[in-house]
């Protein structure tokens, strides 16, 4: 298993994909690391996501938001409904409750889910995913992720713009464009607590303007 993971970082690690902007090429960089942080007496594990990155799509240039193993399934599920036609990138299976607090087995997901958001990060296509961005650099429990991806709340933040659905209108049409016709995707596919970030002050037409991303386990 190890041997396997290292073998992934080695391969991720000379991923690049290219981006550019009014034929000026630049070099992004988007760095994931995932830790796993056991509380004292809690029924289950946190996983630490650090975020650090010079690429416009992204909110934040570094943060740190944490999700239970139970959200990173959510996520899955809503990428599911979000690209029926593209096969999403796995997530580790469930585990035994027995199984939830071993060292050895905390380790394993832990590396587990950083090689799902690294394989996920490494694709723009899911970059113009609101849920995905929510997950990774937002506190938003996952049930508000849905209902604001579903139009059903709107999510507010005196202190940033917020996300509204204009923001996401060119980002939208590109995924229906590229969902319909993968062959034109320049990266197609292989056969409780509230809201304290926002998302959607920064942003990129993904193919035609984003040119070289880096991702790096780190």
């Amino acid at each position: 298993m190890y041997q396997e993971v290292s073998h992934f970082v080695s391969l991720l690690q000379s991923i690049m994909l290219e981006v550019s902007s009014d034929d000026i090429s630049h070099q992004f960089f988007i760095k994931i690391k995932v830790e796993s942080k056991m509380e004292p007496y809690a029924s289950y594990v946190n996983y630490a996501i650090t975020i650090e990155t010079d690429n416009p799509s992204f909110t934040f240039e570094h943060s740190t938001t944490r999700r239970r193993y139970s959200e990173f399934r959510i996520l899955y599920s809503m990428l599911v409904k979000q690209f029926p036609n593209i096969k999403i990138p796995a997530l580790p299976p469930k585990s035994p409750f027995k199984k939830s607090f071993d060292l050895e087995f905390v380790e394993q997901r832990r590396a587990a889910l950083e090689e799902f958001l690294a394989k996920l990060l490494s694709k723009k296509l899911y970059l113009s995913s609101k849920a995905f961005h929510l997950f990774l650099q937002s506190s938003c429990p996952m049930s508000e992720v849905k209902d604001i991806v579903d139009g059903k709340t709107t999510y507010v933040d005196p202190n940033w713009p917020g996300i509204t659905e204009q923001r996401f209108l060119p980002l939208k049409d590109e995924t229906n464009a590229l969902v319909s016709h993968p062959e034109n995707d320049c990266l197609s596919e292989e056969p409780v607590a509230s809201c304290s970030t926002s998302l959607g002050s920064k942003r990129v037409s993904f193919c035609d303007q984003v040119t070289v991303a880096e991702i790096h386990i780190a």
